[in-house]
């Protein structure tokens, strides 16, 4: 059975490969595209890091999995919560594998804090709270690395840069890329494995920030020219890190590149909760919240919210107030500026909507009997929605969750997602003291996810051609497939049989058994480690 090297390439999308390929800056990625298997790879709803690598994971949809956002609606639904690993429903790849002693290198995904025991190797990616917290397994694998390559960057917090630090900016993504490049090639080299998984995050850095200067719509911004120049140089180490990692897997290994969702040019923020304001369906109470007034200024000077709940607590605040800051509720908690008592819709997570429903809600005022015409009456307005610079519709589809997701945390799911929109708009909630319209600019980022990703794959096991109808779930099914591993039957994916042999599709597959697909356990996290992934978040761009 050959060996399988997956690589993610993080919002990767053929908008700019294709652009750069025929301009001969990408001749790995460029010749896998001409000579390989390749196609659209659909990512999850919405097209987001939390729900899509985590349906790549585990061949489910988020009504399985859990993992809606990169923030998800606590189990008593008074909060939200980062998502991790921990968080995580469900059997995944690396649980078959491990089962079956298929030896994995796990090499800088996100979602996989805290790290999964495999038999193999572990080191974490994208929210990974900090260095500080244990990010590889084995455990000491941490102080290995930083031994041979200096202290280990896990991230690049791009939304902390200003306009003015963008050459800096690219600065410390390169020197990031050389040493990650560095750390999976020892990884991978110091000792075997059957099952490689490496994710570059650089396309989704590169491209939240910096996507006007790609070329992609034409005319790059004025005295953009150096800029220009670099961002393609980045381009063209993503290539070469790609070619370096497939040829040390060697051509007898089935390979495998995709990425997590595609992306797009950003015209404009949209606050979901403003939006549903002016429809009168959410009420907002005048003045600021308390974290507004007295958090921020404190957190500036490093107190985080457990700080100020052990402050408050022996003061005899009230059980709410406290509990909020403890738990990271930023819309239902002390800092919240909502009128619940007038509030019937409101946003928590990208592209979704939540009805203040009577018994679900900790204040909700919406009755079960209200529930389906509320619903009905929200997808007819929502779908009118315009930007009111262009008066062009912006959201085509909206639908009910069920018509969705299915699966057994279908509960924790919006009411309504906005499945079909215009992709230059970014649908999401944020503190009201950071907007005051519905459609605002983008501030410092230029671009935005999109559904459409890319699958491109070769090897023993590979046929060539185009493949259509991919979507990120059906990935997992596959890569079991390959490994011979038997598939879950919970999975919503399907085994992409046009991208492989007649040899594969005619051996038979491997049979399910019940050790095979108990998933490992993670720990809880800490309400430090919690707010490290909040940090994260931030640095991200997304709180």
């Amino acid at each position: 059975m050959p060996r399988l090297m997956v690589i993610g390439l993080d919002g990767a999308t053929f908008s700019v490969l294709e652009l750069l390929a025929r301009d001969g800056r990408l001749p790995f990625l460029g010749t896998l595209m001409a000579e390989g298997a390749h196609g659209i790879l659909r990512s999850s709803d919405p097209p987001y890091t939390g729900p899509g690598w985590s349906s790549f994971m585990t061949g489910t949809n988020p009504g399985k999995h859990s993992n809606y956002d990169l923030e998800r609606r606590t189990m008593d639904f008074k909060g939200l919560e980062p998502v991790g690993y921990h968080t995580l429903s469900g059997t995944t790849i690396w649980d078959l594998a491990n089962a079956k002693g298929v030896r994995t290198a796990l090499l800088n995904m996100p979602i996989s804090y805290p790290p999964p025991e495999l038999k193999g190797t572990v080191v974490c990616g994208a929210l990974t709270p900090s260095k500080t917290t244990r990010f590889t397994f084995p455990a000491s694998l941490a102080a290995e690395i930083e031994e041979r390559f200096g202290p280990y960057r896990l991230d690049l917090s791009w939304a902390e840069y200003q306009p003015a630090e963008r050459d800096r900016m690219l600065s410390d993504l390169e020197a990031m890329m050389d040493q990650q490049d560095e750390v999976f090639q020892w990884v991978l080299q110091r000792e075997p494995w059957d099952f490689g998984v490496v994710v570059l995050v650089a396309p989704d850095r590169i491209q939240h920030s910096l996507w006007k200067w790609i070329g992609v719509d034409g005319a790059i911004p004025d005295e953009g020219e150096q800029l220009h120049q670099r961002v393609l140089s980045l381009y063209e180490k993503i290539d070469h890190s790609v070619a370096c990692l497939a040829s040390l897997a060697g051509d007898d290994t089935n390979l495998l590149v995709v990425s997590d969702h595609g992306f797009n040019a950003l015209h404009s923020r949209v606050d979901m909760n403003n939006l549903l304001a002016e429809m009168g369906y959410f009420v907002a109470r005048g003045g600021r919240g308390f974290f507004d007034i007295v958090g921020r200024p404190l957190h500036r000077l490093g107190l985080k919210r457990h700080h100020l709940a052990k402050i408050a607590r022996p003061f005899g605040l009230k059980r709410g107030f406290v509990d909020s800051l403890e738990s990271g509720n930023r819309l239902q908690g002390a800092g919240s500026i909502t009128d619940w008592s007038r509030t019937r819709a409101f946003c928590l997570i990208t592209n979704g909507v939540f009805l203040n429903l009577q018994g679900r809600e900790p204040y909700g005022i919406v009755p079960a009997s209200d529930y389906e015409s509320l619903r009905s009456e929200l997808i007819e307005r929502l779908q009118k929605t315009c930007d009111p610079a262009t008066g062009q519709r912006v959201i085509f589809r909206v639908q009910r969750r069920e018509e969705v997701y299915s699966g057994p945390f279908l509960e924790y799911a919006p009411d309504l997602l906005i499945t079909e929109f215009d992709e230059r708009y970014h649908f999401y909630f944020f503190p009201k003291s950071h907007y005051q319209d519905s459609f605002n600019p983008p501030g410092i980022a230029t671009g935005n996810h999109a559904y459409d990703g890319i699958l491109l794959a070769r090897g023993p096991d590979i046929r060539a051609g185009e493949i259509s109808g991919a979507r990120l779930m059906d990935v997992m099914p596959t890569m079991c497939r390959l490994l011979d591993l038997s598939i879950p039957p919970d999975v919503d994916g399907v085994i992409l049989d046009a991208m492989l042999t007649e040899r594969i599709l005619k051996a038979a597959p491997a049979q399910p058994d019940s050790e095979s697909h108990a998933k490992s356990v993670a720990r809880e996290l800490s309400q430090e480690e919690r707010e490290g992934l909040e940090e994260r978040l931030r640095g991200l761009g997304y709180l």
